[in-house]
């Protein structure tokens, strides 16, 4: 279905309807993209969907890759950063903001980066909260350095998880070359071969 592109809209449309289907069809969005705009309307309903958090995760990846014309939605996103329960939910808000060029959403990824700061703190979130607020604000230099601050400290992490997520955010930082570099050749060290490739493709992204 999704190599039909908007083709399969009609049908995908049909399958939001239905509780078992509609897990599915979000994945299905989340492969079409921009052409999948028509079904913005139920996708954001889904957000509210207290009963479903895997169905709020996917519906929040979904509208992320639909992208400018699911900007309706950003206030929405934005509240399930802040107030979801279900902290895979708030992974999915944090990383598609900046998709979706949200830059009101500054406070609450910022309120992210800081709530979670230390051993009890949620280092995936804050990863991710703090790459989203470098790629939204790349004009940013305090930004940009508690981006890479974050990042590293994910790097370090023992949840390989959090050290893949933490690879490709600082790839996609605007922070010196000269500063991130260094912080990806020596993950090399104590990397597993997984993740040595997404070091690798970090690097090669980054030019000459």
């Amino acid at each position: 279905m999704a190599e039909m592109g908007a083709d399969a809209i009609p049908a995908l449309t049909d399958a939001m309807e239905h509780e078992e289907a509609r897990y599915w069809a979000t994945l299905v969005v989340q492969e079409i993209g921009e052409p999948a705009k028509p079904l913005v309307p139920q996708l954001t309903a889904m957000i509210a969907d207290d009963d479903e958090p895997e169905l709020r995760m996917q519906a929040i990846l979904a509208l992320g890759a639909i992208g400018e014309p699911a900007k309706d939605a950003v206030p929405l996103i934005i509240g399930q950063l802040k107030n979801d329960k279900y902290n895979a939910a708030k992974y999915a808000a944090a990383y598609v903001l900046p998709q979706l060029e949200a830059k009101e959403a500054k406070d609450e990824l910022q309120a992210a980066v800081d709530a979670n700061q230390g051993e009890d703190g949620d280092l995936f979130l804050r990863v991710i909260s703090a790459r989203g607020l470098a790629v939204l604000f790349p004009e940013d230099d305090g930004l940009q350095t508690q981006a890479v601050e974050a990042i590293i400290a994910g790097l370090q992490s023992e949840d390989k998880n959090i050290r893949r997520a933490a690879v490709r955010a600082l790839a996609e930082t605007k922070a010196p070359s000269e500063e991130v570099q260094p912080r990806l050749i020596a993950a090399i060290e104590a990397a597993d071969s997984e993740l040595i490739a997404d070091i690798i493709r970090a690097l090669s992204s980054m030019g000459a």
